[in-house]
């Protein structure tokens, strides 16, 4: 792999990580002040919106974030200076019939959880419709590679989000009215934000042709459908969980997959980066690199995610009372086992994405779909057997499936990593986990020895481990060289 190019992508990947981490904190910061002045039954609700407006946020978006993030990214001066226009066009029509059909139906749908929500049905419809361009927006930043700008307006956003919460906390009252009239707030400015940054003048051409919008439709259809799945394997399970237990739970199940969820959003700010590269190299049709590329990302995230995995089944109950407070501490288990999914989660990620920029966009739409009947149909039997921890173990089951079909799938292509790029830490890492159940010791000082030896096992027994240590402390030993003479 070229080294300019890999330098980039680390460039790139640095600054949307420190974006998405600082986001992140300030994020975190603002729903450890709602976990502690809003009750579980008007957190629950609340969920229940956001997740409302994401799903309806999909359903207006035609898939049409990937296909235009592919399309600026390839550097064809037909694709990038007229792709603007007509996904703006579609978008806008989508979402006025969507957001028509909630505006009807909405009354139906959110009376079944909570009759106080039908007034705010206008603010939840014009929440979905600014978060829809808001996520639009962010997409575009990452085609242009235009990563600073991006990475600013998500601290800017989630400083200002941080701010608001705590000031409304402290000198009024949150509760679920507060907390809509806040997302809206919240909405809009990153829209404001995103508006700021964005060269509209240069993109937005209107296409000479018909053909430019059937090639964006025909490309986009399988990605719409992909998204959907998603969408429904990850967070269905809300609305199971309200159907068959209650508000509160669906609480209770949030906070256990906020810092799950708060990791993936990690993991997308590289896959920010790692996408339009890989689309890249297989427009100009350098198989291997990109095979490679794969490999080497699917390896680096298996060794980190195999000690963080670890300490969260350590420390989970620990972790879930300091951020969220003790009368959350129910959702422990959930949280650990909803972090070990986002190991899997990630693994399934980075090898579905490949599928698109490869020309196979039809293998990602069918994988998922496979994954959202798993998923669904196992939610329904475990949610009634295990509580809200049930959600989390299909998610579990999904992953595992698709991870195994992606694989095959890639092999077939002929584009498949090793295997043990990504097998041999999970293998490791149940070892581990292993051991600290059957030991059934929860001293603080049995962990720590558990995670130092777990650490001398993966520096003898996987070669990757060492050379990704010896990088790590090589460049912190230059970074504080470059320190010392300066």
């Amino acid at each position: 792999m070229d080294k300019e190019f890999k330098k980039n992508i680390l460039k790139s990947s640095a600054s949307t990580s420190i974006g998405t981490i600082t986001s992140m904190v300030f994020q975190f910061l603002s729903v450890m002040i709602m976990t502690r002045y809003v009750t579980k039954e008007d957190f629950g609700i609340y969920v229940l919106i956001i997740v409302a407006v994401n799903f309806f946020n999909l359903l207006g978006g035609l898939g049409l974030e990937l296909t235009m993030v592919k399309w600026v990214a390839s550097g064809k001066k037909e694709e990038k200076d007229y792709i603007l226009y007509p996904v703006l066009l579609m978008r806008g029509i989508s979402l006025v019939f969507i957001g028509a059909v909630f505006f009807f139906l909405g009354k139906l749908l959110l009376s079944l959880y909570d009759v106080r929500l039908v007034r705010y049905i206008p603010l939840i419809v014009t929440i979905f419709i600014l978060a829809n361009f808001r996520d639009l927006f962010y997409n575009l930043l990452q085609g242009l590679n235009r990563f600073i700008q991006y990475a600013s307006v998500n601290i800017i956003a989630s400083v200002f989000r941080f701010a608001v919460v705590l000031i409304v906390a402290l000198l009024y009252k949150l509760n679920i009215e507060t907390l809509i009239y806040l997302e809206l707030l919240f909405t809009a400015v990153s829209v404001f934000l995103q508006s700021m940054v964005i060269p509209f003048k240069q993109l937005l051409n209107k296409p000479k042709t018909i053909e430019t919008y059937k090639k964006i439709i025909k490309f986009s259809l399988p990605l719409y459908m992909t998204n959907m799945v998603v969408f429904f394997n990850g967070r269905i399970n809300v609305f199971i969980i309200g159907a068959y237990i209650n508000a509160a739970s669906i609480a209770l199940y949030d906070v256990a997959s906020k810092v799950p969820r708060a990791m993936r959003k990690m993991l997308q700010s590289f896959i920010i980066v790692y996408f339009p590269n890989l689309a890249k190299l297989f427009s100009k049709d350098d198989k291997n690199t990109a095979v490679n590329l794969m490999g080497k990302s699917l390896n680096i995230l298996s060794l980190i995610m195999m000690f963080v995995v670890f300490i969260a089944f350590l420390f989970r109950e620990e972790i879930v009372v300091l951020l969220f407070s003790a009368k959350y501490s129910e959702s422990a288990m959930a949280f650990a086992v909803l972090v070990f999914n986002i190991y899997l989660r990630g693994i399934a990620d980075l090898m579905g994405y490949s599928f698109v920029p490869a020309g196979y966009p039809k293998i990602s739409a069918l994988v998922n779909t496979i994954g959202s009947v798993v998923s669904i149909s196992s939610s329904i039997l475990l949610i009634p057997l295990y509580g809200f921890i049930g959600a989390a173990y299909s998610l579990l089951i999904m992953n595992t499936i698709s991870i195994a079909l992606y694989y095959l799938f890639l092999k077939k292509y002929e584009i498949s990593p090793k295997l043990k790029d990504f097998t041999n830490p999970l293998f490791l890492l149940f070892a581990f986990i292993g051991i600290f159940y059957l030991a059934g010791n929860e001293w603080l000082y049995f962990k720590l020895i558990l995670i130092l030896i777990m650490f001398i096992a993966s520096w003898f027994l996987l070669k990757e481990f060492r050379y990704m240590t010896d990088f790590t402390l090589k460049q912190v030993q230059g970074y504080l060289l470059r320190r010392k003479s300066a």
